[in-house]
């Protein structure tokens, strides 16, 4: 695993003011190495943590409408934007 992703993932754990980013600052590095599992479960969990940020949910809803995944990426969209 790339040294960028372990830092970042010690810092997602750190939960310190800002855990929706440090999460998405994850799913971001998962999605750069292509590893969009872990990036779509990173973006969902800042989502969760910060439901206000809607970065994570763009993101989320762009994975899965290139999994053609889109009632679900539409879903995601939604979501965001109601907050």
């Amino acid at each position: 695993m790339a040294e960028g992703i372990v830092a970042l993932r010690r810092a997602a754990r750190a939960q310190a003011r800002l855990p929706g980013r440090r999460h998405y600052n994850l799913g971001a590095a998962y999605r750069d190495v292509g590893d969009l599992d872990a990036a779509l479960a990173a973006y969902r969990r800042a989502a969760e943590l910060a439901p206000e940020f809607a970065d994570a949910h763009v993101d989320i809803a762009s994975i899965l409408r290139e999994r053609r995944e889109l009632e679900d990426a539409e879903r995601s969209l939604r979501s965001g934007a109601r907050r």
